[in-house]
């Protein structure tokens, strides 16, 4: 446990013990993650990058047509087999399937924006927070 060594204010203090209370999830996470055979998705792309996607096939950048991009990424058959993590835009945590199932149910999803979400197998591990 050298890595703690350097807990010196209080903020230090509150991270490293946070490390320690979360050390076997992090550590089981992270094996996830990089499972031979699997893959990070980077789905992370701005309003206004995917806006540039969809204006390409002449597409509305409308929030209806964003979600409607995203969900036949996400829900292509197979897909999920190769993917140990997914990189989200701050809207995608918000947006569901054409059935009502949330994106972030359907993925394991490492989201990382002006907020920090991080979500594995369902369970919010952290929350709004900065890196």
């Amino acid at each position: 446990m050298l890595f703690f060594s350097g807990c010196l204010d209080l903020m230090s203090v509150w991270c490293c013990w946070l490390m320690i209370l979360l050390a076997d999830e992090l550590i089981a996470n992270a094996a996830y993650i990089g499972t031979p055979g699997k893959g990070i998705l980077a789905a992370d792309e701005s309003t206004g990058t995917i806006g540039k996607r969809l204006a390409s096939i002449n597409v509305e950048n409308v929030e209806s047509n964003r979600r409607t991009l995203r969900e036949l990424l996400f829900t292509a058959p197979g897909a999920l087999q190769y993917l140990s993590g997914v990189i989200l835009f701050e809207e995608t945590l918000y947006q569901s399937t054409a059935s009502g199932t949330r994106f972030s149910r359907i993925l394991i999803g490492l989201v990382c924006d002006e907020h920090c979400i991080i979500e594995f197998q369902d369970k919010t591990v952290l929350r709004q927070s900065t890196f």
